[in-house]
């Protein structure tokens, strides 16, 4: 749950535009002025390594147009609440890249009091999302050990279970009988199943 100030007026003096849009800049990696209905106004960008292409001419332009399509119903809903004045929510939107990567911005939109301009804050994803494509990347990988083990492990079961020769494998620490191939049964006389648990060799002498 959201909590805000409890005294804002007493707690914080009133910001002149110059202390308001240096507040907003350290606060944010990318921040944009709207109209009432979405026209970028002005913008800053306060991350050093942000690069949205073409964001020098979004002046003008609808905040809309410069995120990706699947983005833009997102951008409708923000700036309706915004105008409504409602608590603002972080969104996710994705504006295009110039290598065909989409740059991915967490933003939140903050009607001003009197309904004259949009403040949308935004935050650079990007570490968050090349962390997210290691973890998939790291869990395929796993995925790909686990499907070589499970075909390795198929492939050593019929190999113990289908040769002629007698296979015992024992615990080294112990000499406990761990595993017994159909033919080493044969051999002793008995089923695999009852030399498991066994000591190798003394039990195997008494026999």
């Amino acid at each position: 749950m959201t909590q805000g100030f409890s005294r804002a007026v007493a707690s914080i003096p009133s910001l002149d535009a110059d202390s308001a849009a240096t507040l907003v800049a350290a606060t944010s990696d990318v921040a944009l002025v709207l109209s009432p209905a979405g026209v970028i106004e002005d913008l800053t960008i306060g991350a050093s390594d942000l690069e949205l292409p073409g964001s020098p001419g979004w002046i003008g332009r609808s905040w809309a147009d410069v995120v990706t399509l699947e983005s833009r119903p997102k951008v409708v809903e923000m700036l309706r609440d915004a105008v409504a004045l409602k608590t603002p929510r972080w969104r996710h939107l994705n504006h295009p890249g110039s290598s065909g990567n989409d740059v991915p911005i967490v933003y939140s939109a903050i009607g001003l009091s009197r309904g004259e301009r949009i403040i949308a804050v935004g935050r650079d994803m990007r570490p968050l999302a090349d962390l997210q494509q290691r973890v998939v990347l790291a869990q395929q990988s796993m995925e790909r050990e686990y499907v070589r083990l499970r075909q390795a492990e198929t492939r050593y079961r019929v190999l113990f279970q289908d040769t002629r020769e007698a296979i015992v494998i024992v615990d080294g620490s112990s000499r406990s009988v761990l595993e017994a191939n159909p033919a080493a049964g044969t051999l002793l006389g008995t089923s695999p199943a009852r030399l498991i648990g066994t000591t190798f060799p003394r039990d195997f002498d008494d026999d």
